[in-house]
């Protein structure tokens, strides 16, 4: 396939570019993007159909963000769509509010985690009417899900021997559309591993197996990580960010890792950049639904 051009927002906010989003959410087809400049605003995107929708943003608890769906049965088993803000900064005062597209109106949830939810675009993935985070709890790492149909959170551990572990450097991502993957970066292991969960199902209970592991030599990786991986070829890639001081200025350096099998792993480097924020890494899956 070919690249002919680039995907652009074509609306009435003729002041938009690209440029102007700061983060960006997947699910379904659909791109859910923060805009901060001047007026913060939401905007759900199908680049496939380029359809969009506006959504004014909860002036509540509006720093983190996640999209997700339920099968609306009354709707002839539709998918509904709705977006969660959440503020992630002080785990005793957590807000929740969702909103529904089809109304686009916002309401507050009678629901708090028992774990501080962290920056939904680098630390969390939705698959299957579900959000899932990694979560910074008050005694173990795990994850953390929440329902859009039951709108209720719901623990998920992580693989047993990391539980009680302080790791280094996490990344998650989805396999296919129907599995969770980890890549675990850990403080007290000389290994960095990559774990695939069974297909994710609302009747089955989620187990985890170790697919790769790479030495901490081979594989320099440093926090926020993005991670795409092939489960039939055994083949991944990551992106992470590195500063450096060099004369005095903060140079940040885009790094991207190939993981194959075999302890195999090519650093390819992007160099030094004035650009602070890390490239959007995620497997995207082009879709014709539509935007309510």
């Amino acid at each position: 396939m070919d690249v002919t051009g680039e995907l652009s927002i074509i609306n009435s906010h003729s002041y938009l570019n690209l440029a102007d989003i700061e983060e960006v959410l997947h699910y379904d087809g659909l791109l859910l993007c923060t805009i901060m400049r001047g007026c913060p605003r939401l905007v759900v995107w199908n680049p496939c159909t380029g359809q969009t929708k506006w959504i004014q943003i909860n002036s509540s608890c509006y720093y983190g963000y996640a999209l997700g769906s339920w099968q609306d049965k009354e709707s002839g088993n539709n998918n509904s769509y709705k977006i969660l803000s959440y503020n992630y900064f002080d785990i005793h005062k957590q807000k929740i509010a969702i909103c529904d597209m089809k109304s686009n109106s916002w309401r507050n949830l009678d629901v708090t985690p028992d774990c501080r939810l962290v920056n939904a675009s680098l630390y969390s993935v939705s698959l299957k009417g579900r959000t899932y985070w990694f979560v910074a709890p008050l005694t173990t790492f795990g994850l953390v899900s929440f329902d859009y149909k039951t709108e209720r959170f719901e623990r998920m551990c992580l693989p047993s021997c990391h539980i009680a572990t302080m790791l280094g450097t996490l990344a998650l991502s989805v396999v296919k559309e129907e599995k969770l993957i980890v890549l675990l970066h850990g403080a007290n292991t000389s290994k960095t591993e990559i774990w695939l969960t069974n297909k994710i199902d609302e009747t089955k209970v989620v187990s985890w197996s170790m697919i790769l592991a790479m030495d901490h030599l081979e594989f320099d990786i440093w926090s926020n990580v993005r991670l795409i991986f092939d489960e039939e070829k055994r083949f991944g890639v990551c992106c992470n960010r590195k500063r450096r001081v060099k004369n005095g200025k903060i140079h940040c350096e885009c790094i991207v890792h190939i993981i194959e099998e075999d302890n195999k792993v090519t650093k390819v480097d992007f160099a030094a950049s004035k650009l602070s924020y890390l490239p959007l890494l995620f497997n995207y899956v082009p879709s014709l639904v539509q935007i309510q």
